[in-house]
């Protein structure tokens, strides 16, 4: 039992080690306050469980071998533990930046966003494998390729859609987060 929980906790410590990392991967239109505060709520999450699985393995007979696992002899608890705080503080700097903050568009975005879209007749897809090339390239040339936000983009994906293609992403929030899990 003390192998798999330790095999866990490795996981866990994987997770919560590399969630500022992932963040700092997405790219600037998917870095957003509800970004940080998923991220925040998972980080809390995998620490929470990462900590009951510790006074679970604490509370546990360990044999002698057990005992000299990397994980303890490594205190890979602490070093988690720092990893934990470390990222925590990271994301709670982030939601405490103010509206001018990183999480917003820079006014040099914001200007450069001032014409609006052309009014255009957008292209539709159903569902059909050989309509997709020319409704992917239309719509990546005519919507993704402009200066405009991934919820835009995604409001007006959804807007093109009919069919069973609308019905893939049906339940998909409008959300900034959410346009490349529609468009993959």
């Amino acid at each position: 039992m003390a192998e798999a929980i330790i095999e866990e906790q490795f996981r866990l410590f994987g997770y919560i080690g590399r969630a500022v990392d992932y963040y700092n991967k997405l790219s600037p239109n998917l870095k957003n306050k509800s970004a940080v505060k998923a991220r925040l709520d998972r980080l809390g999450s995998n620490w929470a469980k990462f900590e009951k699985a510790e006074s679970v393995l604490y509370s546990s007979k360990l044999t002698e071998v057990q005992k000299k696992h990397d994980f303890f002899v490594e205190d890979l608890f602490g070093t988690c533990e720092e990893s934990f705080l470390q990222a925590k503080a990271f994301f709670d700097e982030l939601l405490a930046e103010d509206e001018s903050s990183s999480l917003r568009m820079t006014s040099a975005e914001t200007s450069s966003r001032s014409k609006p879209l052309p009014k255009i007749n957008l292209p539709r897809f159903g569902g059909n494998d050989n309509e997709w090339v020319s409704f992917r390239d239309l719509f990546t040339s005519l919507i993704i390729n402009e200066n405009i936000t991934a919820v835009e983009i995604l409001q007006y994906l959804k807007m093109s859609l009919f069919g069973d293609a609308a019905k893939l992403i049906a339940n998909i929030p409008v959300t900034d987060e959410n346009f490349d899990r529609a468009w993959g």
